[in-house]
């Protein structure tokens, strides 16, 4: 039985689990079937992956902890812009 995958968002990770296994063969010129490394080998590559991607997500922490600084100093801004301006309209009178 042929199955269909409908959902786009998993075609797309598909597709780049494809051209990621192309890179690392053209790369490496062979596949993750490959039996020249041990056990230990396969297990310090994805410790290292792992602590890569432990820095990715610190790296993107610290990105959104600025964005929502750089956020929460724009609405104190428009805020205190509104505050201002009730404030002056008020001493027109």
């Amino acid at each position: 039985m042929k199955k269909t995958i409908e959902d786009p968002i998993v075609l797309k990770v598909m597709a780049k689990y494809y051209e990621r296994s192309q890179l690392g063969i053209n790369k490496y010129g062979t596949t993750l079937a490959r039996e020249d490394l041990e056990l230990t080998d396969w297990l310090t590559h994805a410790q290292d992956e792992a602590m890569d991607l432990s820095l990715y997500i610190e790296r993107i922490k610290q990105e959104l902890e600025s964005m929502k600084k750089e956020l929460k100093d724009i609405k104190e801004e428009i805020v205190s812009s509104k505050t201002q301006s009730v404030v002056v309209k008020y001493d027109i009178k």
